[in-house]
Formats: structure tokens, C-alpha cells, sequence
């Protein structure tokens, strides 16, 4: 087995104690544990798709998260403004010498609708909440054009 060969967490989320960026240790799978965070920028994609993200706390941090198909665009595994889960995170360097949170495991994240109950306040869209089951519907429609299929299927 390679060096960084770990396994996904097989743990639900309500088995994991919340955690925050401050208590990330460096080189450490965080087991147990889970973080609740917010990409707060358009991603992209080099080897592996590159977002920044925050906690509730508002401290903030990259989220690399390899092993996603190159047929999704970076927008589409992690849409700007979207709220995350990772189980088990993984604080690690990067090939470019920096720290970031590493997934290597796509199952290990899970992005929440922000009407999810761990979703907390200051990060919900109430647009979508009042929105009509139509205008969800012509949402959908209108990212299935653009060719953006996961975006279509959130809606």
C-alpha cells in the first residue's frame, strides 16, 4: 500500500464530533471528526479541484479535493457559496508546498443543501426557500442547457 493510502470514513455524520480550521493539526487524519464549511470563491482545477473555504468561525483555509472526473467542471463539485461536510479531514502539505485540507476520498464530502439543519443561519440562501416547486423545476431546466448537471440535479 502507498505511503498516503488512508480509507473513506464509513462513519455517518452523526457519529462525528464537529470540529473547526483552528483545530486541524498538520499531517493528521482528523478521525472522528467532521468539519462544516463554505466555499467562498469560484474553485478550480490543476491536478485535483482548489477552492477557498471557511468555517463558522470565519477562518479560512484551501480545500483540495482529489479524484473527482475531469468531465465535471470545478464549479460543479464545489459551486461558490456552497456548504460542505468532510469526514475524517485530512491537514496536509501540498505538492506546492502549502497546507490544505486534503480529500482524497469524494464520499468523504458531502455538499449540503442550505436548507439542511447544520446549516447555519448566516450561510442560508433564503431566496431558495421561498422559492415555488416551478421555479426550482426552471432552474434545473436552465443549468441542464448551460450543461451543468450536477447544478440541474441540486435543483
Amino acid at each position: 500500500m502507498p505511503e498516503d493510502f488512508y480509507r473513506p470514513c464509513y462513519l455517518p455524520l452523526a457519529q462525528l464530533k464537529k470540529i473547526f480550521l483552528k483545530d486541524l493539526k498538520f499531517e493528521t487524519h482528523h478521525r472522528g471528526s467532521f468539519l462544516l464549511l463554505r466555499v467562498f470563491c469560484q474553485p478550480f482545477r490543476k491536478s485535483a479541484v482548489v477552492a477557498a473555504i471557511e468555517d463558522e468561525t470565519r477562518d479560512v483555509d484551501r480545500l483540495v479535493v482529489h479524484h473527482t472526473r475531469e468531465c465535471f467542471r470545478a464549479f460543479e463539485v464545489l459551486p461558490e457559496g456552497s456548504v460542505v461536510t468532510i469526514k475524517e479531514p485530512f491537514y496536509r502539505m501540498e505538492e506546492d508546498g502549502r497546507y490544505a485540507l486534503r480529500v482524497d476520498h469524494p464520499s468523504d464530502m458531502v455538499v449540503l443543501d442550505h436548507s439542511h439543519k447544520l446549516c447555519p443561519e448566516q450561510w442560508q440562501n433564503r431566496e431558495e426557500t421561498q422559492m415555488t416547486a416551478l421555479s426550482w423545476k426552471l432552474e434545473g431546466d436552465r443549468a441542464i442547457v448551460r450543461e451543468e448537471y450536477l447544478e440541474a440535479h441540486r435543483w
